[in-house]
C-alpha cells in the first residue's frame, strides 16, 4: 500500500531498524584520529549506512530499461569493494608474517613476487631510424641460447646495460598491486597461488572460497531473467505506464520478501506426513477460532488444514464481489484485507489471521443454501496480501468422510435460518451452485409441483 502521510512515515521510520543504523552511522567516532591517527577503524561505523545501495540496486534492478548495463556496473562495483577489502586483510595478515622474504614461492606478500620493470630505451625510437645491430645481441656462433646462454651471459648484461632504462614504483604500488591480483584470484576460486603455510592462511583462504561460492546464486538469476522478460514484454506490448508500475511494485515486493509463488510445488519435496504437520503448525489455530468448528475432532481439521493453497493479491486486487458465487473461503497470512458492502461502502478490515467466508464452505440445502450460495460482501486487498484459500469443493470432500460432524455442522447452522427466512427466494430459481444431482432432483421437484396444480385445476 502507497503511504504519502507525513507523519506515518515518520512513525514508521522512528520505529524501524534503518534509523538505529542511521544513527548509529553519524556518531562522530571519526575524532579518534584526532588523538591517534592511527586508529583508522574508528570510522567502521560509517558502513551501516550501506543498507541504501542494496536498497538502490534492488529498486533499480526492477524499473531500469537497461538491465543489462546496470548488473555489469554492479557486478564490477561490488568486485572492487570485495577484492579491496581481502587484499587489506591479506596484506595485513602478510605484515604479521613478514614481507621481507626472499622466497617468492612463500605464501604472504614480498617485493620480490613485484619488482621493477627494465625496458628497453631504444624501444622509444621508430624502427627505421635504429642502427643495425643496435638493439639486438648477436648470439650467431655462441652455441645453442636455450642451453649455452649462461655462458656469455655476463656479455649481454654489459651490452644492454645502456640500451636499457630501469621503471620503479612505489613500495605502496606493489603491496597493492600484487595484494589485489591475489584477492581477485582467490575470491574467483581460479586458483594459481602458493599453498597456505599457517592458520591464518588457510582461515583467510576458506573464508574466500565460501564468498566466492556463494556469489553463485542460481535463484537470483532465474528471477532477474524474469524480471527482465517482463519488462520487455510490457514494452513490446505499448503496456500503459500505470499497469507497468502496478507489475514492477509486485515483482518487487515478491523479491523483497522471497515470496513463493508455487508452495505446492516447493512443499512437494518433503514426506506427506511432514507436509501436513507444517500446515497443521500454520492453520489450525485459525480454524479453531471459527465458531462453525469449535466442536470437530481434530482429524477433520487436519484434513482441512492440509487442502489450504496459497494466493498473493496486488493493492486494490477484489478476492470476490458482492453478487459472487460463494465457494472458498479465505484466512488472511499477511497483509490488510477490506469488507466492503453492495454500495462501497467500508464494513470492516481483516488483519492477520483473519477469516472470511467460513459459510461459504458449506452446502446447506433448502432457502439457507440459497443465501448463502453468492457472497453479500466484496473483499478487497489494502496492500500485498498473502491468502489462503480452501475450496467448497475440497471441503464437502472431506466432509463426505465424516458423516456425525456434518450432522453437527448442519445444527451449527440453525441459527442462519431466521435470516433465511426473512429473505424472499423462487423455491424453483438455481442459484448456480447446485450439482447435476440437485438440478434433477429440482426439475422433478417442478414437475411434480405442476402436476398438483394442474390437478386442483381440472377438479374444480
Amino acid at each position: 500500500m502507497h503511504v504519502t502521510d507525513l507523519k506515518r512515515l515518520a512513525k514508521k521510520y522512528f520505529h524501524s531498524f534503518h534509523f538505529l543504523m542511521d544513527i548509529l552511522a553519524l556518531l562522530p567516532f571519526d575524532l579518534i584520529l584526532l588523538i591517534n591517527k592511527g586508529i583508522s577503524l574508528s570510522r567502521f561505523n560509517r558502513l551501516a549506512k550501506c543498507y541504501r545501495v542494496w536498497q538502490f540496486v534492488q529498486m533499480t534492478n526492477v524499473r531500469t530499461n537497461y538491465p543489462n548495463a546496470f548488473r555489469i556496473l554492479h557486478i564490477v562495483v561490488v568486485c572492487v569493494v570485495l577484492f579491496h577489502w581481502n587484499a587489506a586483510l591479506y596484506f595485513k595478515i602478510s605484515l604479521i608474517y613478514g614481507i621481507f622474504t626472499t622466497d617468492a614461492s612463500a605464501w604472504e606478500f614480498n617485493y620480490l613476487k613485484n619488482q621493477d620493470v627494465w625496458c628497453v630505451r631504444c624501444g622509444q625510437m621508430l624502427w627505421a631510424e635504429i642502427p643495425e645491430g643496435h638493439c639486438s645481441f648477436n648470439e650467431s656462433g655462441l652455441g645453442d641460447p636455450d642451453i649455452d646462454r649462461v655462458n656469455y651471459l655476463n656479455e649481454m648484461v654489459k651490452y644492454w646495460e645502456n640500451r636499457s632504462m630501469l621503471v620503479s614504483f612505489s613500495n605502496f604500488s606493489k603491496q597493492y598491486s600484487l595484494s589485489f591480483y591475489w584477492s581477485s584470484l582467490t575470491l574467483t576460486t581460479s586458483g594459481q597461488q602458493p599453498y597456505p603455510t599457517a592458520a591464518m592462511h588457510n582461515s583467510l583462504e576458506i573464508f574466500d572460497t565460501i564468498v566466492g561460492v556463494s556469489t553463485m546464486n542460481i535463484g537470483r538469476a532465474e528471477i532477474q531473467q524474469l524480471n527482465d522478460g517482463i519488462k520487455f514484454y510490457m514494452k513490446y506490448r505499448n503496456v500503459s505506464a500505470t499497469m507497468q508500475k502496478r507489475v514492477l511494485d509486485c515483482i518487487n515486493y515478491i523479491q523483497r520478501h522471497a515470496q513463493i509463488q508455487d508452495e505446492g510445488a516447493v512443499l512437494g519435496t518433503i514426506p506427506p506426513r511432514l507436509r501436513g504437520e507444517l500446515a497443521v503448525h500454520l492453520h489450525l489455530e485459525n480454524l479453531r477460532r471459527i465458531e462453525l468448528f469449535t466442536e470437530c475432532e481434530p482429524s477433520l481439521l487436519y484434513e482441512l488444514v492440509i487442502r489450504f493453497t496459497m494466493k498473493m493479491f496486488a493493492p486494490n486486487d477484489f478476492l470476490c464481489r458482492s453478487g459472487d458465487l460463494a465457494k472458498d473461503m479465505f484466512v488472511l497470512k499477511r497483509g490488510t484485507l477490506d469488507v466492503l458492502s453492495d454500495n462501497g461502502e467500508h464494513y470492516s478490515r481483516l488483519t492477520q489471521g483473519g477469516i472470511f467466508g467460513e459459510m461459504a464452505i458449506l452446502k446447506p440445502l433448502g432457502p439457507l443454501g440459497k443465501l448463502l450460495a453468492r457472497r453479500r460482501y466484496s473483499l478487497r486487498s489494502v496492500g500485498y496480501s498473502e491468502v489462503y484459500l480452501l475450496s467448497q469443493e475440497d471441503a464437502l470432500d472431506v466432509f463426505s468422510d465424516y458423516p456425525a460432524t456434518s450432522l453437527l455442522l448442519e445444527n451449527n447452522e440453525i441459527h442462519l435460518e431466521d435470516l433465511a427466512e426473512k429473505t424472499k427466494f423462487n423455491p424453483f430459481e438455481l442459484s448456480g451452485t447446485e450439482s447435476v444431482n440437485e438440478i434433477f432432483q429440482l426439475l422433478k421437484e417442478t414437475l411434480d409441483t405442476l402436476d398438483k396444480e394442474l390437478d386442483t385445476v381440472y377438479a374444480n
